[in-house]
């Protein structure tokens, strides 16, 4: 992909101090040159020589010596045999010598790095996009929340994540000397209409070549949705799913979800798709199809000859609010089923549609197996649902239904089940037959009482993802805790002890150390007795604890150092009320992500050298007391600094970390809203 960034690395590299010392001679090919090649050689008094020198010439310079050759914008595969053969193979170079190549092809770049894979540059995120276009335009920043800002931010998404382009765009408003709506109308027209397509053409033409036909035609699923629609990987990885998309191998043990989510990031690795935001963990949370290579493939319909004008997938993208949105879907479904138009869909997607009026006529759909109802706001649980037999997916988060009838345990084939937590939903009943055996998401249930679910949870033995919040004695929480132990299949889990207020409550957890595909944990509530490292699964990823109210005397960086594969660890409001945490040398060795937020009383961070060396990312919240960490030096890899009402010693601190050389220039502090 042009304009991702690969030649910009590639000349970092190349210019590089470190480099320079290490590579007595550097030589830059760019486009499949023939003729002259740019060569930087060291002389003896430590300059630099700059000379443009013929192949035959560089071969005389490179003869026994240690070099750095970079290979700029190779596709063809010849090319690169020739540069090999002519450049490295008949100079007797040195084996520490070394070839850096970009190419716009992955096929070009797994054939000339055969050992190990190549590194992907992907495409910004909208949050990476927009702080480069800041950076760029420093001296003409739009005022916040204006609506020169608004139309700055839409031209920006617009580019797609392309860093070239944004700071192309960034410097022609710099020039121009400010950021105005009349400044920024034509180049939204300019992105939308003009030679920038040609960038993503190139693109799709190449990389589709290399798309197996499933990749392309989850590629393809994604125009369904608006242009710029920023899409949940939840949401995406369902549809594919339940529309028949995502290809399981059968010496294959990935769920569908996991599969579904390997072509997400392979769509990703070759810049297809954009990613938008983040979750707290650091993993993707949103797409976007950038809206030019949409266009280009909507157009593309010769490669997607095979799809049937009788729909499978109804959307919905009418986000009004009054009562005209919901009577006009109304109509139009009941339309669709009395004409018998949509009487083969397998997916109905109403999500964000302010609470739509479902006919009853929707119970003849027999082929639904994904129904989205999420942020709908409906306030009553549509009876016709339990007509629907074939269904597999239900989301009806971010409702206000508060009882789910128990025919919803009639939905034999039901696999996720999308509940809304927050404003206690509750399942009446108790599951049955093949429901038990079938269902793999239960999340956003509520459970007070003597609930008859509460006594049933054991029978879900295939659950493997599960969200429960609840307001519950300490013996009916024991309970609980038994039945959970047993669901030995759970991936992830999520626990809240509130009461009437929704404020946290003691939390009972029992040993869950043979949980062994348990990979994210959750738990809000105090942890009466603590908090134990032999009751945890070593195979945790990921770990979030809230108001657990662990004492001094339990350092969590001690309790939880021997999880190795730990990735994101994060600690908020009221989780320690200790003053210290210490990070010994070799732990967290695969900690790439961790979070304070609201750790009143915590004073002192001490990180000793061999700690977390893999941490990319901290995030610091409401930490009044605490002191920059000593050890802040030896965290080597971090690039992303977060910053949110802290103290004003240690925002001084931070900051003067890069004039002492303790932090890398390159590391980003970012104050987050």
């Amino acid at each position: 992909m042009k304009g991702v960034g690969k030649t910009t690395l590639a000349k970092a590299i190349f210019y590089n101090k470190d480099v320079i010392n290490y590579f007595p001679v550097r030589v830059w090919v760019a486009d499949g040159t023939t003729s002259k090649v740019k060569v930087l050689l060291m002389k003896q008094d430590g300059t630099i020589d700059h000379q443009a020198l013929s192949i035959t010439e560089v071969r005389d310079h490179l003869k026994g010596k240690r070099g750095l050759i970079v290979l700029d914008n190779i596709s063809k595969k010849d090319d690169f045999d020739k540069y090999k053969k002519e450049l490295i193979s008949e100079t007797g170079m040195t084996n520490r010598s070394r070839i850096l190549l970009t190419t716009p092809l992955n096929n070009i770049a797994s054939y000339a790095d055969t050992c190990g894979g190549p590194h992907q540059i992907r495409l910004m995120t909208k949050d990476e996009s927009w702080a480069l276009f800041q950076k760029v335009t420093m001296t003409v920043k739009p005022k916040e929340n204006s609506q020169e800002e608004k139309l700055a931010k839409k031209v920006v998404g617009r580019c797609g994540g392309l860093p070239l382009l944004i700071v192309s765009i960034g410097f022609l408003l710099s020039v121009k000397g400010s950021i105005t709506e009349d400044n920024l109308r034509p180049l939204l027209r300019q992105i939308n209409h003009g030679h920038q397509n040609i960038r993503w053409l190139q693109a799709w033409v190449n990389t589709n070549q290399e798309l197996n036909e499933t990749l392309s035609d989850c590629l393809y699923y994604m125009t369904l949705f608006p242009a710029d629609f920023e899409i949940p990987v939840r949401r995406l990885v369902n549809l594919w799913i339940e529309e028949g998309l995502v290809k399981q191998r059968d010496d294959n043990q990935e769920t569908l979800e996991a599969t579904a989510e390997t072509y997400l990031e392979n769509l990703n690795k070759c810049n297809m798709i954009q990613a938008v935001a983040l979750k707290s963990n650091g993993k993707i949370k949103t797409y976007r199809l950038p809206s030019m290579l949409r266009e280009i493939i909507l157009a593309d319909k010769t490669s997607h000859s095979q799809y049937s004008e009788i729909p499978l997938s109804v959307f919905f993208f009418d986000k009004r609010e009054g009562c005209k949105p919901g009577e006009h879907i109304g109509r139009i479904l009941s339309t669709g089923i009395a004409n018998e138009q949509f009487m083969e869909i397998s997916v109905l997607d109403l999500e964000r549609v302010f609470r739509p009026q479902l006919p009853d006529t929707l119970g003849m759909l027999i082929h639904l197996k994904y129904l989205g109802l999420r942020w709908t706001y409906l306030e009553e649980f549509p009876t016709f649902i339990c007509k629907l037999e074939n269904l597999e997916t239900l989301d009806v988060k971010h409702t206000c239904i508060r009882v789910f009838p128990s025919f919803i345990w009639k939905l034999k084939k039901l696999k996720n089940l999308y509940l809304n937590q927050d404003y206690r939903s509750r399942l009446e009943g108790r599951p049955s037959g093949n429901f038990q055996h079938n269902l793999y998401r239960l999340w956003g249930v509520f459970i007070y009482g003597r609930c008859p679910l509460l006594f049933d949870f054991q029978r879900l033995k295939n659950l493997g993802k599960l969200k429960l919040a609840f307001q519950l004695k300490a013996e009916e929480q024991d309970t609980l805790a038994k039945k959970i132990v047993q669901l030995n299949q759970l991936e992830s889990l999520r626990l809240r002890s509130v009461n009437e207020m929704g404020e946290p409550e003691k939390l009972i957890l029992r040993d869950i150390s043979k949980l062994e595909k348990l990979a994210s944990l959750q738990l809000y509530g105090k942890l009466e007795n603590g908090l134990r490292m032999n009751h945890l699964p070593q195979n945790l990823i990921n770990l979030t604890l809230s108001a657990s109210k662990l004492q001094d005397s339990q350092d969590p960086m001690q309790l939880l150092q021997s999880l190795e594969k730990l990735e994101s660890l994060c600690f908020y409001a009221d989780s320690y009320h200790g003053k210290s945490m210490l990070c010994n040398p070799g732990s967290f060795p695969k900690l790439l992500v961790l979070r304070f937020w609201n750790l009143r009383n915590l004073e002192e961070w001490n990180v000793k050298e061999g700690a977390m060396p893999s941490l990319r990312e901290f995030e610091a919240r409401s930490c009044e007391k605490l002191a920059v960490p000593t050890g802040l030096k030896y965290l080597g890899n971090i690039q992303l600094i977060k910053l949110h009402k802290m103290s004003n010693t240690f925002m001084r601190e931070i900051l003067s970390s890069y004039k002492k050389k303790i932090l890398s220039p390159d590391v980003r502090i970012s104050p987050f809203k």
